[in-house]
């Protein structure tokens, strides 16, 4: 009888266990639920707000009737985009029967870039715009045919969709990568180098508008080419601010403004996350990042590399403008945690370290990345991403994140070869960083 009853007791008590699981798992699925309501709740207000500044918005549009307000509704328009893309990724992966409502949306946003695009033709040219030498520009019309001279000035035209539109560019653009077909064809015209452009190719290419970036050889072109009534503008590149501000410019002259801000907000969305990530980091990394090595020039202060230096950690040059010449005793002062060496210019890791130990003998074992092993090379696309000042600087961003920080992507290994054949950047950060990043990363991966 005793033993029955211990039997009795111990089912009893392996029931009561199973019930108290079932009772935790129940309330954990109503904790769920829960959350998923909130979320659902706050999408759809969102998606409420969204809608009443798109009916704002369609309202203005019948009353527009100037340049100003074109801009400001175009800007209106790309920021909506922008938010929308995000959105529609967040109710895809929580509850569908809202995507219909979001799919709505989003056709009355093309709807609306679609007549924004017709009023720009008669409202917004001619466009005056300020380039970055800070001349006043005016384009009289839409251009039709464009000519860039730099490998970033080409890649930002690709980002605010005009790249059907160039006809001329500078012999190291390579992106997209439809460039090498079109010149084949000879649809494109290689109107020289980056500081050596030709006028006789330019004039060649018959363009419409010459954009260019703030170096002399671009600015120098601007009274000769007026001479034949082309218009130059030069994009200002002097940090992350001014990639966002040539996109809007680029936009501006192109008449693509919607496109333009719809990118500008991408990209600042990127940068913001990639900041907020880093800030998790408890000691933010020292980084030296080096361009050439005979003699030695460093990322300083006040460029666009500084910025995404800055961002992924502390760039230890920063106190020097522009990009300096340094000692290989400064990286002893300043002790770098990482080393960034890029692939061009004869500047990559093994160039680097050769240099530093040469130099510095034995002592070069005291820095940090040397003792440590943190020197990284950026390559390929990855590279260009890197050293060109245009919307694809934001991929090098991650590209660099995930190297530096690769336990915030739940990334176990990293080669000290950053390229796309060692590390595929759009891999390791999708899911894990807003959908406005993941569109220009794989914008930037275009092949």
């Amino acid at each position: 009888m005793l033993i029955a009853f211990g039997a009795l007791y111990q089912s009893l008590r392996q029931l009561s266990g199973e019930v108290e699981s079932l009772r935790e798992e129940l309330q954990r699925e109503a904790a769920k639920d829960v959350e998923r309501s909130r979320e659902l709740n706050a999408i759809a207000s969102s998606l409420e707000q969204l809608s009443k500044r798109i009916e704002g918005v369609e309202e203005s549009l019948k009353r527009a009737a100037s340049a100003a307000e074109l801009r400001a509704l175009a800007e209106e328009v790309g920021r909506a985009r922008a938010e929308l893309s995000i959105m529609r990724a967040s109710i895809a992966a929580v509850n569908r029967s809202l995507l219909e409502q979001t799919d709505k949306a989003v056709k009355r946003l093309d709807e609306l870039k679609k007549e924004i695009d017709s009023l720009a033709e008669r409202l917004l040219f001619p466009a005056k715009v300020v380039d970055g030498a800070g001349d006043t520009i005016t384009i009289m019309k839409r251009p039709a045919r464009i000519v860039t001279l730099a490998p970033s000035a080409t890649e930002t035209v690709f980002f605010v969709g005009a790249f059907d539109r160039v006809v001329g560019t500078d012999q190291f653009s390579n992106f997209p990568s439809i460039i090498r077909q079109k010149v084949e064809r000879k649809e494109i015209i290689i109107v020289g180098g980056f500081v050596n452009p030709s006028v006789e190719k330019i004039l060649e290419a018959k363009p419409d508008v010459v954009i260019g970036v703030t170096n002399r050889a671009h600015i120098a072109l601007k009274d000769i080419l007026a001479q034949y009534r082309i218009p130059v503008v030069v994009l200002p590149q002097s940090n992350l601010s001014d990639v966002l501000r040539g996109t809007i410019i680029v936009g501006e002259v192109t008449g693509n403004l919607v496109e333009a801000y719809e990118m500008a907000t991408k990209m600042k969305v990127a940068a913001s996350f990639a900041l907020a990530l880093s800030n998790q980091v408890k000691e933010r990394p020292k980084i030296a990042s080096v361009v050439w090595t005979q003699p030695i020039y460093a990322v300083g202060g006040g460029s666009w590399q500084h910025d995404v230096l800055s961002i992924v950690g502390t760039n230890v040059y920063a106190d020097l403008r522009g990009w300096p010449v340094v000692s290989p005793e400064s990286f002893l002062a300043r002790k770098p945690d990482v080393i960034v060496a890029t692939g061009s210019h004869g500047a990559g890791r093994e160039a680097v370290i050769n240099v530093l130990r040469s130099a510095l003998g034995d002592s070069v074992g005291e820095i940090p990345a040397i003792a440590r092993d943190r020197v990284f090379e950026t390559q390929g696309s990855y590279n260009d991403a890197y050293v060109r000042p245009s919307p694809r600087t934001f991929m090098s961003l991650y590209v660099l994140m995930v190297a530096v920080h690769p336990y915030l992507f739940n990334v176990t290994a990293v080669s000290l070869v950053l390229s796309p054949e060692n590390l595929d950047v759009q891999r390791a950060v999708e899911k894990k960083v807003p959908e406005e990043a993941m569109v220009l990363i794989r914008m930037s991966l275009e092949r």
